[in-house]
């Protein structure tokens, strides 16, 4: 393994396969809505791109906001998967164990950011199997302290109701995603309590859930992650075929509610923190 990885990744035959299928899935099997890019900071720019974590269609959606190589974080069973995961780690992946701190997985994530590079963190750790939002592990907000990257919030909405933990393939239907505007912690300074690392933790996960409600009002979908599950009718759509597509999409029906009624819904308990470097343990 090199010290100093490069900042990204050359587009090799694997990543223009990848791109390719990544097309396939998101642009022609499923319907999706993509907002926020000009967001995302330049090629050259140290990120920590933090998305909420529901389903595996979450990982291949970031790969296809970015439109460019990148690296993320992945439990290390699944890059040492025959062929797969040879594949995997070609198009990004850092292997990393979730049963103890992993030094090797977080050496390599911090020499990619200081060379300019991007790594793709899910701080909730692993699935809900109930889809909700999980508390946001502080390891990346220690992992961008001590490389001075910015953070990238992402909102990705609807993919547990199309492809639940369990489900080999998705279901036809609407997906959307949302990246929210970079954070910098450069004025927290280089000495952060762990009780500072986790406010700054939840305050991206109150960002991705906001994001996350503005989605589900736009969309008319009920999202999981906020206590909901049923179809959400939205004035001004219309009621008919505009209510019908909505349960379509969700792939959940379920009664409609009144305009007004959406939310963030009943705040949820996710699992205890346990260590700024945990979150990289535990990747699904």
């Amino acid at each position: 393994m090199e010290d100093r990885p490069p900042a990204t990744v050359d587009l090799g035959a694997a990543y223009r396969v990848t791109f390719w299928l990544l097309g396939l899935l998101f642009e022609h099997y499923l319907t999706t809505h993509v907002s926020g890019r000009e967001n995302l900071p330049p090629p050259g720019t140290p990120t920590v791109l933090v998305t909420n974590h529901s389903s595996v269609l979450d990982v291949a959606g970031c790969a296809y906001l970015l439109k460019r190589p990148g690296h993320f974080l992945a439990k290390r069973e699944a890059t040492q998967i025959p062929l797969f995961g040879r594949y995997f780690r070609a198009v990004g992946a850092i292997p990393a164990r979730r049963d103890r701190q992993d030094l090797e997985a977080l050496r390599r994530a911090m020499s990619i950011l200081r060379a300019g590079g991007l790594v793709g963190i899910a701080p909730e750790g692993t699935r809900r199997r109930d889809g909700r939002l999980g508390q946001y592990d502080p390891g990346f907000v220690w992992l961008a302290l001590r490389t001075g990257a910015v953070v990238a919030p992402v909102a990705i909405h609807n993919a547990y109701c199309l492809m639940p933990p369990g489900a080999k393939l998705p279901r036809r239907g609407e997906v959307w995603m949302r990246i929210g505007p970079a954070v910098s912690f450069a004025d927290e300074g280089t000495r952060v309590s762990r009780e500072r690392m986790s406010e700054l933790a939840a305050q991206v996960r109150e960002m991705t859930a906001d994001m996350l409600a503005a989605l589900e009002r736009e969309s008319g979908v009920r999202c999981p992650e906020l206590g909901g599950s049923e179809p959400l009718f939205v004035g001004g759509r219309g009621e008919g075929d505009a209510s019908a597509a909505r349960v379509e999409a969700s792939g959940r029906p379920g009664a409609e509610i009144e305009p007004g009624r959406a939310g963030r819904g009943a705040s949820v308990e996710g699992p205890e923190t346990e260590s700024p470097e945990s979150s990289m343990e535990r990747q699904p």
